[in-house]
């Protein structure tokens, strides 16, 4: 089901609906702002510039970013996925930096349950393909802490009940 972005001051401020609107339309922008930035350091001016033409004609930006949901996540999150993803597959095979960059895929995995399917194979899928079957422990451990971390923050400090209605599915 669609549940209430979870982005607190805005929201706390303006309330669920203009603070929701507000937070997703700053996440968007920042998402797509970051990525304009990488693009054009790897691709240069009309690289940039194309990019920004695809996403400005992307109706599904305007769609989500539209709404008070945590599906709004989904356009930034997979932008900045894609540049940890392309940074997994050509900076470097350290334990380190596989680390590091498997962490902020595992940061954007608890925004939006629905990335997981799209970017652990991807990042398992990179790994094996450059042969670096040896690093992919260490991009599990990653890409998993932080939704631990998350799970126990929630139901610990916050004392958040992590069994309801959206959460049975897992369960089951």
């Amino acid at each position: 089901g669609m549940e209430p972005s979870s982005d607190g001051a805005c929201m706390s401020l303006l309330g669920y609906d203009l603070g929701g609107l507000l937070t997703n339309v700053l996440l968007t922008v920042a998402g797509i702002s970051v990525w304009l930035v990488f693009i054009h350091r790897q691709a240069g001016r009309t690289g940039a510039i194309t990019s920004a033409w695809l996403l400005a004609t992307y109706p599904g930006i305007a769609y989500w970013v539209g709404l008070p949901y945590s599906y709004a996540v989904i356009v930034p999150a997979m932008l900045i996925a894609g540049i940890l993803l392309w940074k997994i597959s050509q900076e470097s095979d350290s334990k380190l930096n596989i680390f590091l960059f498997g962490s902020g895929i595992g940061i954007l995995l608890t925004s939006y349950d629905g990335l997981m399917p799209i970017l652990i194979p991807a990042v398992l899928w990179i790994l094996w393909r450059r042969r670096w079957v040896k690093r992919i422990p260490v991009a599990m451990v990653g890409l998993i802490w932080p939704m631990g971390f998350n799970l126990v923050f929630l139901h610990w400090v916050l004392g958040a009940n992590l069994y309801n209605s959206n959460s049975q599915t897992y369960r089951i």
